[in-house]
């Protein structure tokens, strides 16, 4: 990762999406979503975090995902 400290590289810089035909499309702007604005890649600010990873390893999203597994595999056999 770049050690830079500007937004591209901030934990709270975020990509937003527009909704093209039923699809969602990557759009040009991006978010800040500790200042609530609108960022440029290459803006600085006294918020900037190092961007990690979260995972959610709940009990409850595997339950889901066996779930949707087996509905998938129901769905094939029909």
């Amino acid at each position: 990762m770049n050690n830079k400290k500007i937004c591209k590289f901030c934990h709270h810089y975020k990509l937003t999406f527009v909704i093209y035909e039923y699809l969602p499309i990557k759009s040009d702007v991006f978010y800040c979503t500790k200042r609530k604005t609108v960022a440029e890649e290459n803006d600085t600010c006294t918020c900037w975090q190092k961007k990690r990873a979260e995972y959610d390893l709940s009990l409850q999203r595997f339950e889901q995902a066996e779930e949707d597994v087996r509905a998938l595999i129901n769905a094939l056999k029909q």
